[in-house]
């Protein structure tokens, strides 16, 4: 039977519409042998005077010009509202897909007449983003909006890194989705962590597994939650990793069960609350949740100020220093910096440098 301070029950567990994902963003030296390659300073691009990473950012939100660009189905772009502050950008872009055939309608006004939507189509979500570079450090944060499963994809990255390495040849930037792993072992240490429910996904019912739980015969996936009467201390994540993974060589954890595909559980530091993931297959990009708000869209001033209580977790994390007003005086793109990509002024270019 089930203990009896966490209840296991069987349910669909749905994500919520709007979250946060985040990348650590580093630049390396690929003239440096692969095994070893240095991670270069953020702030130190060779340029005289010196220039740093957050005005080639700010370059390339720059060089969209309220256009929207492509690659096969994808679009981004149309980006507004650059707010410049302290040692981080913000800005709203345009992210989305066509290339689809569908049918849109209205469930609650179904005497309305159908839209019909054609692969021309393309579907538009405004999508938030904050980068971070902090001074004297070769680590820096990338925060964007995810709405549902729209958000800004690998293209969008990739974009980037090939217009900052049109320019700067010797240096290449790196992506680093933040996973919850890494969570999942900070949080175990953290006794301000207050764990609500954990939750198991099976790809199936073992009948000793059905009987115990009294659900009869259940086919294909399902979900077993564990909620606790009163919120667990973070040193219960620890228990629950140890009963269900075990790590290999190589330090991975593994499944301890055949039919375990993911353990997640939802936890709560002070007022926010965070869903951290073990996935069978491989690490999980990890989603900040951001507060319900019904159907409306979280305001500005929420979005920003949850992605920078993330950040300041993460620079903790890895030990990258924030100083006070990391975040507060506004600041001017330089128009003498110039643009991103290949075709920039060559006297930029860091392959002699």
């Amino acid at each position: 039977m089930a203990r009896s301070e966490a209840a296991p029950r069987i349910g669909v567990v749905l994500a919520a519409r709007h979250s946060l994902v985040g990348f650590r963003f580093t630049i390396e030296d690929r003239y440096g042998r692969k095994a070893k390659r240095q991670k270069y300073p953020l702030a130190a691009l060779p340029l005289t005077p010196s220039q740093d990473t957050l005005m080639a950012v700010s370059a390339y939100f720059e060089s969209f010009d309220q256009k929207l660009d492509s690659h096969k189905d994808i679009y981004f772009g149309e980006v507004a509202g650059i707010e410049r502050r302290g040692r981080t950008i913000g800005a709203t872009m345009t992210a989305g897909r066509g290339g689809l055939s569908s049918t849109l309608s209205d469930p609650a006004a179904p005497h309305e007449p159908h839209f019909r939507r054609e692969p021309r189509h393309v579907e538009r979500v405004a999508i938030r983003q904050l980068v971070v570079v902090p001074e004297n450090s070769v680590v820096g944060y990338w925060i964007v909006e995810a709405v549902g499963l729209r958000t800004l994809s690998q293209v969008y990255r990739d974009r980037f890194r090939r217009a900052f390495t049109g320019r700067w040849s010797r240096l290449s930037p790196k992506f680093e989705p933040i996973v919850h792993a890494e969570a999942w072992d900070q949080y175990e240490e953290d006794d301000s962590v207050e764990v609500e429910e954990v939750r198991f996904v099976r790809s199936r019912v073992t009948p000793d597994r059905a009987e115990a739980l009294g659900v009869g015969d259940v086919k294909g996936e399902y979900i077993e939650i564990m909620q606790s009467v009163v919120p667990r201390k973070g040193s219960w994540l620890k228990s629950v990793r140890e009963a269900n993974y075990r790590r290999n060589d190589s330090g991975v954890l593994e499944p301890r069960s055949e039919d375990l595909t993911e353990v997640s559980a939802r936890v709560r530091i002070g007022g926010r609350e965070t869903d951290v993931i073990i996935d069978r297959e491989k690490p999980v990009g990890m989603r900040i949740l951001l507060g319900d708000e019904g159907d409306g869209r979280p305001t500005d001033t929420y979005f920003y100020s949850r992605a920078r209580e993330w950040v300041l977790e993460l620079a903790k994390r890895d030990d990258v220093l924030l100083p006070a007003g990391w975040a507060k005086d506004e600041w001017d793109h330089d128009p003498e910096f110039g643009r991103l990509g290949a075709d920039s002024d060559s006297s930029d270019q860091g392959t002699d440098q």
